[in-house]
């Protein structure tokens, strides 16, 4: 949830990370977050930042309730952690039509994507860098959702990457949501995560660091968005890595652009991480 202003964040929020439209800069859309326990802030479109004076501020006790309440659910549910046979409710019968209209049944199966009993969403594992299971990200198929994506109660979605476990090969490729990675897997690419949304935390930059890359590929969304996510990661990781944007014509996200397509553009960018598949088997292309 976003507010209109630092004080609203702090006084109305919940959660320690709490989004708010800087007033530093001509702001529409929140920007900016600030850290309800330090009270520290950063605007990660103009770089703006600063600390709130908590001594000024006359918080809501409901306000504080809540976020002792999400802090305790968040611990709870960290210690939560479950079995590969726990994701059988999803997908035993199959994936489900939403995610085979997208992606191969072969690939569907790889990442063990699913849908509830009832058809009401589509569920993606979320997983931890070591690829144990901390739930489902659930995408709603009813439209009356506001939210797309509801990601596992209590999980920070900031805290790990898509695909951390599977991935392999020197070049890295970083998309914003793990229907993008999923994508760009199709293709035979190796080297592919996501950051579940456009910014980069502190948690991502330490496993990219484990993961040591030679080269990053960036393959944001075609958006503003992705262009300010683009910046930041300059900013972030320019200092450690060669950073590459990949850039492409027509199609907002990489999952929208049709397989082939997809499959060029990825091969040119990583060849020695691309699998071809084959009649004969699979092998992996050194271009």
């Amino acid at each position: 949830m976003s507010y209109a202003s630092i004080e609203e964040a702090m006084l109305n929020g919940w959660g320690i990370e709490r989004s708010f439209v800087c007033h530093v800069h001509d702001d529409h859309n929140a920007s900016a977050s600030v850290n309800s326990v330090t009270g520290l802030w950063f605007c990660y479109t103009c770089h703006a930042s600063g600390r709130v004076d908590m001594d000024r501020l006359d918080f809501d006790p409901k306000s504080v309730l809540r976020t002792v309440e999400h802090l305790a659910a968040k611990a709870q549910a960290a210690e939560r952690i479950y079995s590969e046979s726990w994701l059988d409710q999803y997908d035993v019968i199959g994936p489900g039509d939403y995610w085979l209209s997208r992606f191969s049944e072969q690939v569907c199966r790889e990442f063990r994507l699913g849908q509830a009993a009832d058809g009401s969403y589509a569920t993606i594992p979320y997983r931890t860098p070591g690829g144990r299971i901390l739930g489902v990200i659930r995408r709603d198929l009813t439209g009356k959702d506001p939210a797309k994506y509801r990601y596992p109660f209590g999980v920070d979605m900031t805290a790990f990457l898509f695909n951390y476990s599977m991935s392999s090969g020197r070049t890295l490729i970083l998309t914003e949501g793990a229907t993008d990675t999923i994508a760009a897997w199709e293709t035979g690419c190796r080297c592919v995560m996501a950051t579940y949304g456009s910014h980069i935390s502190r948690d991502q930059i330490r496993q990219i660091h484990r993961y040591s890359p030679d080269r990053i590929v960036v393959a944001y969304d075609q958006d503003a968005a992705g262009q300010r996510g683009w910046e930041h990661m300059e900013m972030r990781l320019g200092s450690f890595y060669r950073l590459t944007r990949l850039w492409w014509d027509e199609y907002k996200d990489l999952a929208s652009i049709p397989l082939p397509d997809r499959t060029q553009m990825l091969r040119e960018v990583a060849p020695r991480s691309v699998t071809i598949r084959t009649g004969q088997g699979e092998g992996t292309r050194l271009g």
